[in-house]
């Protein structure tokens, strides 16, 4: 049989429990057996494996190359290659693929997996690892380290010192000092092995963790259902040398014996008994002494004594035998009689020396005599480890044995591990195995007590453990010390089946007439008519009624009372379907009748609607016909006075409308250029139709306007100014609608001596650019230009010179201009008149000369005078004179001349009754504007209204004088 690996209490949720602990079977890893096998893993791990995966793990092929896997007595690998090969066989790598497989998808991951397998490797090999001394009060050394690093490696140990002090000296800590024990070759292998199976423990636990946290569901699915357990025991171990390990196991044997024999003898009859159902008591077999001397309630039992040896200095395997013996001696008048027989050691008269070796004691079983070896009883019950296998286990970086840990640390409630050891404690805080596993005993019992527990006995058929061999001896041996024989008898004397009288009631009461449907009586009376109507009789044998329950002997009674219930509610399920059938068709005839009036109502009142509309129309037309004549007959004579006026006004509102909507459906887009519109059809609105048109786009032009920022509004109102005044009129004009009016060409406003020169701070620059100015002072000279700047601002005209410093050489305020002249053409000679105050013009005179007009040349012309009109409107709220002409007359300070402009021919304009004087274009045209633009006139379109010249015939203007004319020849 097995090891208990799960309660039978109700889990919140799935959960594998290792109820009571494993610690006996982790001695299995040490020691085996003669005959025995270690764990499966071991052999599947070796026979099924992966190469690359043993290769990593460091693991050989043969069996026989580890300790652990052959038996004490004999060491030999040939028991261990029978079941190898016999693994082979049945396995080819299926069954190691399947393990694999299963805890994938219990939820482990491959580095889990990996790490499990690291564990039993290393366990393995530490198994190897081999010790000498040269007697027994020399310490132990190590054979061969090759092991030992390789153990290292699998549990990720960074210092090897760390494992060969743990496994060869002990470590004592005392209030005062610390002691260092080494250890000779046995106790080294008792650490060694001590520490093997801790590792093994750890791993076990970690892995029913692991499983936990996969199955677990939450408790609300889980609340209100039932629970299935299932609880796999320890077997009864009788061995030749048997310990600690073998004594908690039969412990725990006692314990579920004594349970077994409570709920299936004592219980059984105690409760014929006080049904008072008559009965003939049967003998059995009571284990309870053997437990009392186990675990009794007494002070002096097995366990309490060594615990006593465990928790005070100095206790040894000694001192626990002679207490044991001081306490069990026979003793045939005391309390103890009964457990001093079951006891039994050297020390005890009449007990032969032969019997027992030194150092023994027996307990009679109650499937037999075992024989105990003392020996480490108190060690292995202290259940603590050497601080320096403590200090081993917290040196690995393993996650497993990290994980265990701290899984441990949190369990007894401290997060850092105490300088001694996470395990360590004082001696007045040793925790007993012995101990731990008696209270995880009565956990379990009790949660048995709570169930229904239902029993499968393993009979083992031989002690050679041979297949198809069944030896008498062995197995009426098995089935005496079980007690299967009494329990076999009382089952046959008693009762197979039993009932309180409410659930018999309620499960069969369909049965009598007088239970169905509901039973009002007592339940007991109940059931006796239900027995009288299935014509069953009681007696002592077949039916018994008890006090609270119903008891059936034979089991066929059960089975003609549950098929009568079957028969019987099938019947009862015919009478239900018919009536719910009943019910529904009878439901369904009401739904369908009341649907069928509703249907009816509505076709009547839809008919009654129908004949009263057809009715109501009839009436209402002959009321108009005859409604209409009379109106007519009164109103015939009033008609033409009356209704053509109104008929007039109707007819001209909706054609207006209609000719309203159609200019609204057929406007155009908000764009100020956009010259489509409707054609109007009606003549009577041909006037409204063009002053609407005036309308949209003056509308149009407003919103595009006000869609614009200042800025832009300011140079829209130069270039709509420019349109006025040159559209039409003058050739360059075409050539200046792209350019944008930069003004302030010189930056004279942000000019630190400007303020200086005109000695007005408030004066705003509007325009600023090189020109050529002509002299007005001596008529022969009048074709010289000289290089100026000229300067318009808001209330004054400056004409500056070009020198580093410049000063005013020429000013005057601006509503002092008269007027303007300019040529068509695409020069750019500009002639400004202007009015000449009396101080002024008695300056002059005093000189002897008048003033004359300004005359200069430009390529800003079309700016510069739609700046000079611009502000003279502003300053003076009246427009300026602008005269374009192809001749008009100059102004000098001496005389009057001509100015005639013309055309440029194939060939040049040349007189003949004078001296011509031709000046380069260099001269006219001064600077180019502060950017380098100049502007050509090919590259613009000129205006439609004038003759366009060709490419070849565009050169630079002539300007001649002949006597008193000056002509300008240009493009």
């Amino acid at each position: 049989m097995g090891r208990p690996h799960s309660t039978l209490s109700t889990p919140p949720s799935p959960h594998v429990s290792n109820t009571p602990p494993s610690t006996p079977s982790s001695s299995r890893i040490q020691q085996l057996e003669v005959g025995e096998r270690n764990f499966h893993i071991f052999y599947s791990l070796i026979s099924s494996a992966t190469t690359n995966l043993k290769k990593n793990l460091g693991l050989e092929d043969d069996p026989s190359a580890y300790h652990i896997l052959c038996s004490l007595e004999n060491r030999s690998a040939v028991a261990p290659i029978n079941i190898l090969n016999k693994l082979s066989r049945s396995d080819q790598g299926g069954n190691f693929n399947a393990l694999t497989n299963s805890m994938k998808s219990c939820g482990f991951t491959d580095r889990e997996i990996e790490g499990v397998f690291e564990l039993i490797a290393a366990i393995l090999k530490l198994g190897n690892v081999k010790f000498y001394s040269e007697d027994s009060d020399s310490p132990a050394v190590i054979k061969d380290f090759r092991e030992m690093k390789q153990v290292c490696g699998l549990l990720q140990m960074d210092d090897l010192e760390v494992l060969r002090n743990a496994i060869t000296k002990r470590t004592i800590v005392t209030s005062a000092e610390r002691v260092v024990k080494k250890f000779n070759a046995d106790q080294s292998n008792d650490a060694r092995n001590a520490l093997s199976k801790e590792i093994y423990s750890m791993m076990f636990h970690w892995i029913v963790r692991k499983i936990n946290n996969t199955i677990n569901v939450s408790s609300e699915i889980v609340s209100d259902c039932y629970s299935i357990g299932v609880l796999d025991i320890y077997g009864f171990e009788i061995f030749k040398e048997n310990n600690f390990e073998q004594f908690i196991i039969n412990y725990c044997n006692e314990k579920l014996q004594q349970l077994f024999v409570q709920l299936t003898l004592k219980e059984e009859q105690a409760e014929y008994l006080a049904e008072g159902i008559k009965w003939k008591q049967i003998e059995y077999s009571d284990n309870t002494p053997v437990c009392n001397l186990i675990e009794g309630p007494q002070r002096f039992n097995i366990l309490n004594m060594l615990e006593e040896q465990c928790r005070f200095g100095g206790g040894n395997d000694s001192l626990f035998l002679n207490s044991m013996n001081d306490a069990f001696r026979l003793n045939k008048g005391g309390d103890s009689g009964d457990m001093n027989v079951n006891y039994n050691s050297r020390d005890k008269s009449g007990v032969s020396v032969k019997e027992f070796p030194d150092g023994a004691f027996s307990i009679n079983h109650y499937a037999g005599k075992v024989i105990y070896q003392v020996n480490g009883f108190v060690e292995k019950n202290k259940d603590t480890l050497y601080i320096d296998l403590e200090d081993a286990i917290d040196s690995s970086r393993h996650f497993i044995l990290r994980q265990c840990v701290q899984f441990k640390q949190k369990l007894e409630g401290s997060e850092a591990r105490p300088a001694q050891g996470y395990r360590h404690l004082s001696s007045k805080l040793v925790t007993c195995s012995g101990t731990k596993f008696k209270a995880s005993m009565h956990e379990l019992l009790s949660s048995l007590k709570l169930k229904n527990p239902h029993y499968v006995r393993c009979i083992n058929p031989n002690a050679t453990k041979s297949p198809r061999n069944f030896v008498d001896e062995t197995v009426t041996a098995q089935v005496r010390y079980l007690g299967l024989v009494e329990n076999v008898q009382v089952r046959r004397a008693g009762f197979a089946y039993r009932q309180k009288y409410e659930a018999f009631v309620q499960r069969y009461r369909m049965l009598s007439s007088h239970t169905w449907p509901k039973w009002k009586g007592a339940p007991k009376d109940g059931a006796v008519r239900i027995l009288k109507a299935v014509h069953l009789q009681t007696g002592e044998r077949e039916i018994a009624l008890g006090t609270t329950k119903i008891f059936l002997n034979d089991p066929q009674t059960l089975f003609k009372m549950e098929k009568l219930r079957r028969e019987r509610m099938d019947e009862l399920v015919v009478v239900i379907q018919s009536r719910w059938r009943c019910f529904f068709a009878r439901k369904q005839y009401r739904l369908k009748r009341a649907a069928v009036t509703i249907i009816a109502a509505h076709f009547k009142a839809y008919s009654a609607r129908k004949q009263y509309l057809a009715v109501r129309n009839a009436t209402m037309t002959i009321q108009k016909y005859e409604r209409g004549r009379a109106v007519r007959k009164v109103w015939r004579k009033k008609f033409r006075r009356y209704a053509i006026p109104v008929i007039c006004r109707f007819m001209w509102n909706y054609t207006v409308y209609k000719y309203l909507t159609g200019v609204a459906s057929e406007c155009p887009s908000m764009s100020p250029l956009d010259n489509k519109w409707p054609e109007c059809e009606i003549e009577s609105l041909e006037s409204a139709h063009g002053q609407i048109r005036v309308l949209d786009h003056q509308y149009r032009c407003k919103i595009y306007r006000d869609n614009k920022s200042e800025d832009e509004r300011r140079v829209l109102g130069e270039k709509a100014t420019a349109s006025l005044i040159f559209k039409g009129r003058k050739t360059m004009y075409a050539a200046s609608v792209g350019e944008p009016f930069l003004g302030d060409h010189l930056a004279m406003a942000v000019n630190p001596g400007w303020p200086e020169l005109t000695n007005s701070p408030n004066a705003v620059v509007k325009f600023s650019e090189y020109v050529s100015k002509f002299s007005r002072n001596d008529a022969k000279k009048v074709l010289q230009g000289q290089n100026r700047i000229m300067v318009i601002t808001s209330n004054h005209v400056y004409f500056l010179d070009t020198k580093p410093r410049p000063s005013v050489k020429e000013s005057f305020p601006l509503f002092n201009l008269r007027s303007i002249s300019c040529s068509p053409y695409n020069d750019g000679v500009l002639v400004m008149r202007t009015v000449t105050r009396a101080k002024e013009r008695k300056s002059y005179l005093k000189r002897n000369r008048e003033l004359g007009d300004i005359l200069i040349s430009t390529e800003h012309l079309i700016e510069i005078i739609t700046k000079l009109h611009m502000e003279f409107t502003m300053l003076t709220r009246m427009k300026i004179p602008i005269e374009i002409l192809p001749s008009f007359a100059v102004n000098l300070s001496d005389k009057q001349l001509q100015m005639r402009f013309e055309r440029r021919q194939h060939s040049l304009l040349v007189e003949d009754d004078g001296i011509q004087t031709t000046v380069p274009s260099a001269e006219l045209n001064g600077h180019q504007d502060y950017q380098g633009h100049v502007i050509d006139p090919r590259q613009s379109p000129l205006n439609e209204s004038l003759e366009r010249i060709p490419e070849e015939q565009l050169e630079s203007p002539e300007i001649t004088k002949v006597k008193n004319t000056i002509t300008v020849i240009t493009s």
